[in-house]
């Protein structure tokens, strides 16, 4: 009977430490609400009113003025639900719960508003919220991820593969660390590691299409811990071909996407320079959504069988960089080799470092990127 209760009392202690809310000692993001709808004006009517229509008399024909069409209206941005509800009690002893994902509630729409103004090519994007392990994340309906916070957190297995087939079928995602919390960004880094165990993030150089989508951008003015700074752009990104397909932002665009204070302990990106820097994100996305759905294909492969005895064979050298361009590149080369000339081939694809012992085997490496 002692057993059975204290087993029982375990349960219930589980129980609650399931449902209990993780403390964090980083106070939550606050942005201002959005501007209140403004209601027509009123009208009032004259003194006197009638029920009869004037003879307007007669017209006199006019040319028809012709307005141009109305914009596109084009989702391409999900502002994605991720995590938990996490507490926080303020200075005066105020306890406050909120939601993980949202952050500064209007940076994704403010994001694209920017960029309906700064593009300007025809269309009006709009973004929507959802949740991450929900179905129905398809690249060719919604090109574009955004995912925000300044906490850690653990992507669930539903999440992980949803984000895995998102990005391989040609969507992008980014990750912008709000406030520049260090640990939502060590959380992207290890978390990204379950959707692509084979790669990692790199930094962007300078000449990358990200700092010049829509402006050139060499420098940004900086925040960190109240101290203002111009200094180099730093972008990471995992790539799929030549393409940057999960893009992390350590410095936080949230408080100027946001049009809100920047917090004193945080590491932001500030004014002209985060608005350039995520219109210029958008842009580039948007650009890559047809290379994305290229790399996402089936690529032809030959089936043929290699001869025994000695054959020409070479591997692609991993570094890196984006070092795995093209999944038929390799394959192609050979095919082309098989059919051209009288060289016979060994069509099973290898990859080396450039300190692998077994580099030797290999009488020509394939670089490239």
């Amino acid at each position: 009977m002692k057993h059975t209760a204290i087993g029982v009392i375990a349960l219930l202690l589980a129980a609650q430490l399931a449902h209990a809310q993780r403390v964090v000692t980083f106070p939550p993001a606050e942005a201002p609400p959005p501007p209140p709808v403004k209601a027509p004006p009123k009208t009032q009517a004259g003194a006197e009113e009638t029920d009869i229509i004037p003879d307007p008399g007669p017209q006199m024909r006019r040319t028809q003025v012709r307005n141009p069409p109305p914009p596109t209206n084009l989702s391409v941005i999900y502002k994605i639900e991720y995590g938990e509800t996490l507490q926080y009690k303020h200075p005066d002893g105020t306890v406050q719960k909120f939601e993980q994902w949202k952050s500064y509630p209007n940076d994704a729409d403010n994001l694209v508003t920017l960029t309906n103004e700064r593009l300007a090519d025809g269309n009006n994007y709009k973004y929507a919220t959802k949740p991450l392990a929900a179905p129905g994340f398809d690249p060719v309906d919604i090109p574009i991820l955004y995912m925000t916070g300044d906490y850690n957190f653990t992507l669930k297995p539903a999440e992980v593969e949803n984000l895995r087939k998102f990005v391989a079928g040609g969507g992008t995602i980014i990750f912008n660390a709000a406030r520049g919390r260090d640990k939502f960004s060590r959380a992207v880094a290890r978390e990204m590691r379950k959707v692509f165990p084979q790669k990692a993030f790199m930094r962007l150089p300078l000449d990358h299409p990200i700092y010049n989508a829509r402006y050139r951008i060499n420098q940004v003015m900086m925040l960190i811990s109240g101290v203002q700074t111009m200094q180099p752009p730093e972008i990471y990104s995992i790539d799929i071909g030549t393409r940057a397909a999960a893009i992390l932002v350590p410095g936080g665009l949230g408080a100027a996407l946001s049009n809100t204070d920047y917090h004193v302990d945080g590491k932001h990106i500030v004014g002209e320079s985060a608005k350039r820097l995520g219109v210029n994100l958008v842009a580039y996305m948007l650009g890559c959504t047809e290379y994305g759905r290229f790399l996402a294909q089936d690529f032809p492969v030959y089936t043929g069988k290699t001869r025994a005895g000695d054959v020409l064979r070479f591997a692609a050298v991993r570094y890196s960089g984006s070092w795995d361009l093209n999944p038929a590149l390799q394959n192609s080369l050979l095919s082309a080799l098989k059919d051209n000339t009288d060289i016979d081939v060994d069509f099973q694809p290898y990859s080396v470092t450039l300190d692998d012992k077994q580099i030797g085997q290999f009488p020509l490496l394939f670089m490239t990127g």
